[in-house]
């Protein structure tokens, strides 16, 4: 609790964790990392709801907006939507992409409809989640670390952000950038308020 100080909730695993994400509604917790397995906690009591294991370390993990979705990608590229586990603890794939590279950050867009895929092959790929079907592919200068999607603009703007240091903003629909801002080290975290 930041009011209080007080510890609600620790995560304890063996291997390290590279990825955590909350769901919208702050009742589930997703974690991945080196043990290759994604786990699913009930925030409130702290209980695994879930447990995936898969042939990789994982290195991002994002809940969709809606919160019945969640993107897994791992250190081989492959990035993988699940069906959030049902009370049976069961992951259900419904669709997964491959990059030539490990995948460091997934985003859904706010409407649901898009995911970008950041990796370490210098590319973001956007994809249009009900088709499968990849819109663009945004060549960077290094690394891609994080991605994330502008909230309620009216447009789908994209966030990009890695190792060379630079934040940029894109046009989804176009896949035009629209803005850059230099910074003086890798952006290793975005997010909008």
């Amino acid at each position: 609790d930041v009011t209080s100080g007080e510890l609600i909730f620790e995560l304890k695993r063996e291997h390290t964790v590279r990825a955590l994400a909350f769901s919208n509604n702050n009742t589930r917790l997703a974690a991945g990392g080196d043990d290759k397995t994604v786990a699913l906690f009930d925030v409130a009591s702290s209980d695994l709801r879930g447990r995936k294991e898969c042939e990789h370390d994982v290195w991002a993990v994002k809940f969709s907006h809606d919160g019945h979705s969640l993107a897994v990608g791992d250190g081989s590229g492959r990035v993988a939507l699940y069906t959030v586990p049902t009370p049976d603890g069961k992951f259900r794939e419904k669709l997964s992409f491959k990059r030539t590279d490990a995948v460091r950050t997934v985003a859904f867009s706010p409407d649901g409809k898009l995911l970008a895929i950041g990796s370490e092959d210098h590319k973001v790929a956007v994809y249009e989640i009900s088709t499968g079907h990849q819109l663009h592919e945004i060549e960077r200068g290094d690394n891609v670390l994080r991605v994330a999607f502008l909230p309620k603009t009216g447009k789908t703007t994209l966030a990009v952000g890695g190792w060379d240091g630079i934040l940029a903003l894109y046009n989804t629909e176009s896949g035009e950038q629209l803005q850059e801002i230099p910074r003086n080290s890798a952006v290793r975290d975005l997010s909008f308020s």
